[in-house]
């Protein structure tokens, strides 16, 4: 075990006995965060874990509420792979608990997750037992995989994504990175940039597949074929004409949005921009579409004129 991890437990184990024990005052004085703080600790009631039944036991875990978004999917997936398997989702959010207790009911059992300190992570996965520990997005935590791949227990990151401004933050602790993420086996990344990233951390390429953003995958069903037509007859389309539609655009997003049209126009001139403005940008005495010299027809949000 390397140096790095030894340190980060260290100083872990002293914040925790430094600042938890006003911390748990607080939440019994005040009424906040009360909601689960027992299994942050790793402590889980009797009657929740006893309602967890099947084989193979699966744990997610998600912090907050997109990465819930992305859970729901997956697990939805699984069902259809594994229907005889035990779901556990874990979040680090009140947000995200709640979310996820709405959007799953039965079909998993949702619970808090314990933080990265040792005895709580320990206490967790003894108590859960899975067999297998998928965390989701940008979710590392040392001694969550430590520990889990330790006790057996199989390893994936899911949806994972890692942007310029996290690896910087992952880099500055490199050597506890690189062994923490030594013990997952299997890397699911949204995008070949976050692939990259992660090699960088030293991850080995065999070990990561591209698979997109989960999180489309629950729209899937939710999308109406109805609204293509509407669109097209609101927009004055055809199937002949390319659109380049750029979503809540603001400040000097503006701009980029510019050059690529430019650039699409070169090769595609009858492309159609639909830029969604963030705010009130559109109605203000110099709307984006004006200082870049194209007219335009400024419509109020599309789904009041359905």
């Amino acid at each position: 075990m390397n140096i790095a991890y030894k340190a980060y437990n260290f100083f872990l184990t002293g914040f925790f006995f430094i600042f938890f024990p006003p911390f748990w005052l607080y939440t019994r004085l005040t009424g906040r965060y009360r909601d689960g703080i027992n299994q942050r600790l790793g402590f889980y009631p009797k009657s929740l874990v006893n309602r967890i039944s099947g084989s193979p036991r699966i744990w997610l875990h998600a912090a907050s509420v997109g990465e819930v978004s992305a859970a729901v999917a997956i697990i939805e997936s699984l069902e259809r792979l594994m229907p005889h398997g035990a779901i556990i989702l874990s979040t680090t959010t009140e947000h995200g608990q709640a979310l996820a207790r709405d959007k799953l009911q039965s079909k998993a059992t949702c619970v808090y997750a314990p933080i990265d300190f040792i005895v709580s992570v320990r206490k967790a996965l003894s108590t859960i037992r899975p067999d297998i520990l998928v965390c989701l997005e940008t979710e590392i935590w040392p001694n969550w995989l430590f520990e889990a791949r330790r006790m057996g227990v199989r390893l994936a990151l899911a949806n994972g994504r890692i942007s310029v401004r996290s690896i910087k933050g992952y880099l500055k602790i490199r050597g506890l990175i690189r062994e923490a993420l030594r013990q997952v086996e299997s890397f699911s990344m949204i995008r070949e940039a976050d692939a990259q990233r992660l090699m960088v951390l030293g991850v080995p390429r065999e070990k990561i597949v591209v698979n997109g953003n989960a999180k489309y995958d629950l729209l899937l069903p939710m999308a109406d074929p109805s609204i293509k037509g509407k669109i097209e007859k609101f927009y004055n389309l055809n199937e002949n004409i390319p659109v380049f539609v750029a979503g809540s655009t603001r400040g000097s997003e503006h701009e980029i949005v510019v050059d690529v049209y430019e650039k699409i126009l070169e090769t595609l001139p009858e492309t159609l921009l639909i830029p969604s403005y963030h705010g009130t940008a559109a109605f203000g005495k110099s709307p984006p579409h004006k200082r870049y010299g194209y007219k335009a027809r400024v419509f109020m949000p599309i789904q009041n004129r359905y």
